[in-house]
């Protein structure tokens, strides 16, 4: 006979794991249901305030408003494009502009070699040029005004050099007034309006200053800039012709030297301020001699000396006139600085014995 199999017996501490397992599960699936419909309510009544509240923009505007952004995006784009394309035909123009200006070897003004002026016709490029030649003054201050070349102390000071290669002149003046007051005194006696001046740019601000005209310098008209610089302890004021402006280069042609000035001006005790200046004018021009130069560019002196019975004589008679020249001219500016300041601004005109009128601005 066969015998029938065996029935196992069930596995009691499976049947209930598994049953826990189950409820479990269960238990989870209820409790992510719940929380699923306590979110689902949450975020009906978060959207339902959305909906209700009047400072909600409609779908249609933020789409509109979009577009608009967009749109102001890509012309603000355009523009910056066009920004870059100018400058970088500006940085173009301006590279040129310097590399055409030579370099002037130093003679007796400095011992640093300058660029020669040059102002192109171009707008934007002058009135970068300007700017550029301004900026060139301020930081040459410090060079051709350092103290080693002054006196020590508060006395006054004239030196002057005359060479056929150029000419240098300094000077340091005690004047009474404020820092304020005396470097207004200067810049009214650089840039006091008269019928014989043609103001072509004027920039100023709290701090600086900047003037650009025609006008006449030792009996030439000449392209003059001049600017100013206002600092807590000081003040600077300077001066240079331009020797090429090209919007008026046919008018130029005669123009025979090269003109540049620095004028510092100190604070001191008991409302007096120390002003330092120093000049220089370079001609154009190689001379040999005194002779030359004077017949050329000095014919008002020439005529001085034409009794002399040599070379020699004629010669030494024009060193000492040239020389003497720098000097009055010096003496009498300051003098009318001093003058100007004791007097509350008012700027006179002087004039050397046998010679026309000229402004008392510059020493040369």
């Amino acid at each position: 006979m066969s015998q029938k199999p065996m029935k196992r017996k069930p596995n009691v501490q499976k049947l209930i794991r598994d049953r826990n397992a189950k409820r479990c599960a269960r238990e989870r699936y209820i409790a992510e249901c719940s929380a699923l419909r306590e979110d689902m309510i949450k975020l009906r009544a978060k959207l339902q305030l959305l909906t209700d509240n009047e400072t909600v923009l409609p779908w249609s505007e933020v789409a509109i408003s979009m577009n608009l952004a967009t749109e102001e995006s890509r012309s603000e784009k355009k523009m910056l494009q066009a920004q870059l394309e100018r400058c970088d035909r500006l940085r173009g123009h301006l590279v040129q502009w310097v590399q055409s200006m030579t370099t002037v070897e130093p003679d007796v003004m400095s011992d640093v070699p300058w660029k020669d002026s040059t102002l192109p016709q171009e707008d934007a490029v002058r009135n970068v040029g300007l700017q550029w030649f301004a900026k060139q003054m301020y930081f040459a201050t410090e060079r051709h005004i350092k103290p080693s070349l002054f006196p020590k102390g508060t006395q006054d000071f004239i030196f002057a050099e005359c060479t056929t290669g150029g000419s240098i002149v300094r000077v340091q003046k005690i004047v009474p007034g404020s820092l304020a007051q005396v470097t207004e005194v200067l810049w009214t006696m650089m840039v006091r309006h008269s019928p014989a001046f043609k103001t072509l740019v004027r920039e100023t601000s709290d701090h600086e200053d900047m003037w650009y005209a025609r006008k006449p310098v030792n009996y030439e008209v000449r392209c003059c800039l001049h600017t100013k610089f206002v600092e807590d302890d000081r003040s600077l004021v300077a001066f240079r012709t331009i020797k090429n402006d090209l919007m008026y280069s046919s008018e130029d042609h005669s123009i025979k030297e090269d003109n540049q000035e620095w004028t510092s001006v100190q604070p001191l005790e008991g409302s007096r301020c120390l002003v330092r200046c120093a000049s220089f004018i370079q001609p154009y021009k190689t001379y040999k001699s005194f002779v030359d130069y004077a017949r050329d560019v000095r014919p008002e002196v020439y005529a001085q000396v034409l009794g002399a019975t040599t070379s020699d004589e004629e010669e030494k008679q024009l060193a000492e006139l040239l020389h003497k020249r720098l000097f009055d001219l010096a003496s009498a500016t300051g003098g009318q600085l001093e003058a100007a300041c004791m007097s509350g601004g008012g700027v006179p005109i002087f004039k050397l014995e046998g010679e026309r009128e000229m402004p008392a601005e510059a020493l040369l």
